[in-house]
């Protein structure tokens, strides 16, 4: 975890974020998804006072370039956060957006690769992921469910 007396869009600089991959969850909590070596990983990002700190709270193996992956952590019970699952993972050049159908999420956005959705409801499990990836026209390209 690094602390900074920056703002977000610095903070997001300093961990390897691209800017528009970053999912705001309120005002001082925001995920992103990055690609980072042979991994794909989930970055929290929370303020305290004036400084944001950037943590890495999830990630998998990076699945073979340019294929679709969907992952899942999360925590029992309620959090601090207000958001206790998160799927994510990579996507082909032709998707622009995962949407998860049947649960209530923030996020979705592709960016470098990379995509994660902040789920509210906790106790959320493979067999509970139904999603659809879209192309920039909102045409499904691929869907399915659980993880892949």
């Amino acid at each position: 975890m690094v602390a900074c007396s920056a703002s977000l869009p610095s903070r997001v600089v300093d961990a390897g974020v691209p800017g528009a991959a970053i999912v705001p969850l309120d005002d001082d909590l925001a995920v992103a998804a990055r690609v980072s070596g042979q991994q794909v990983e989930v970055v929290g990002f929370v303020r305290v006072g004036e400084a944001w700190t950037a943590t890495v709270i999830g990630g998998s193996s990076l699945p073979p370039r340019g294929a679709n992956s969907v992952h899942l952590f999360g925590w029992e019970g309620e959090r601090e956060w207000g958001w206790n699952s998160f799927a994510y993972g990579t996507a082909a050049a032709s998707v622009s957006r995962v949407v998860l159908d049947g649960l209530a999420g923030d996020g979705g956005r592709v960016v470098g690769g990379a995509w994660v959705i902040a789920i509210r409801a906790a106790g959320v499990q493979p067999r509970d992921l139904r999603w659809r990836f879209l192309d920039a026209a909102g045409a499904v390209v691929t869907a399915g469910t659980g993880i892949q």
